[in-house]
């Protein structure tokens, strides 16, 4: 009977000890696998393929192609590019602005690019990654950066994968279609950021430096001043571009609060702004600007577009 007990306890304590082993298995496999919210070799996407840009691939490729041909050659005088600022209206208002930026990104390597977008259909005091493995428009599929993600979200609750702020936004996708044509393959850190206000683009800005710092490009994306007529929205873009060229993300947010500046995504150039505030003799250039009324004559009611290169 004693020896029964024995041989009892000795395998109910066999069977406790490869239990602990099992569970700190899978504790341990559980570090290196990608961030949990991302669906297995899923794609989001297009949402705004035939309003914003071309349905038809053959289409908007040829749409890209003529804006690039069309559009004038700017002098980087051999410096480098930080990042951009760019539109993300419609392609036949502000395809022409934004291929004068990404022009200067043809032919080069560019592995990892983070575009921030702001959200059009709802606000949260967060910033939204898309959960899935692809973005997807209809030059193909971009792979977005699981690595990177990953260390975006661990420990910052704030980064989350909120479908509300993504599921119909067009703001970041517009900006794919002509990174596709410019570079090729690189991979894609997706930011929607659901809020306008400074705390927390410097929030986003420092996460963004301590786990990618340089190791990254940064797109800004933005539309400027919306539906004053055309000379009203001139004087007040320029007066914005004149504070985001000034690189203070502070004085740009109180001018915004005092509707002394207009801009769609505030809380992206405010983000892109605050990362360049430290890097070495940085200087922000406009590369091109224009509005509505310039492209399609219609001038009683506007919207203002601006391409700035990012430079050190």
């Amino acid at each position: 009977m004693e020896s029964r007990k024995k041989l009892v306890y000795a395998l109910v304590g066999l069977g406790v000890f490869f239990l602990i082993i099992l569970i700190g298995f899978s504790l341990w496999k559980g570090r290196s696998t990608p961030v949990q919210f991302i669906k297995e070799d899923s794609a989001f996407g297009p949402v705004a393929e035939g309003t914003f840009y071309p349905a038809d691939p053959v289409k908007l490729n040829q749409w890209i192609q003529s804006f690039i041909q069309q559009t004038p050659n700017f002098d980087a005088s051999g410096r480098q590019l930080f990042g951009l600022i760019v539109p993300h209206a419609g392609y036949i208002y502000s395809g022409r602005t934004a291929a004068t930026a990404f022009k200067l990104l043809q032919g080069k390597s560019i592995p990892r690019v983070v575009i921030m977008a702001p959200s059009h259909h709802a606000q949260a005091q967060e910033v939204s990654i898309p959960g899935y493995a692809y973005y997807q428009t209809n030059l193909g599929t971009i792979p977005i950066d699981r690595e990177a993600v990953q260390k975006l979200k661990k420990g910052r609750p704030w980064i989350t994968d909120n479908p509300n702020l993504y599921n119909r936004e067009h703001a970041l996708e517009v900006e794919l279609p002509f990174l596709q044509t410019v570079l090729g393959k690189f991979q894609l850190v997706p930011l929607i950021i659901g809020d306008s206000n400074i705390e927390l683009a410097r929030k986003l800005a420092a996460a963004l430096k301590e786990t990618l710092g340089n190791d990254a490009f940064y797109i800004a994306s933005s539309d400027l001043s919306h539906y004053h007529p055309y000379s009203q929205a001139n004087i007040m873009d320029r007066k914005t571009l004149d504070l985001i060229i000034a690189k203070n993300p502070e004085k740009l947010s109180q001018a915004a609060d005092a509707e002394g500046a207009e801009l769609c995504g505030l809380g992206p150039v405010m983000t892109i702004l605050s990362l360049f505030q430290d890097v070495p003799n940085g200087k922000v250039q406009l590369i091109y600007y224009e509005n509505s009324g310039d492209v399609v004559g219609k001038k009683d009611s506007v919207v203002g577009y601006g391409a700035l290169g990012l430079f050190y």
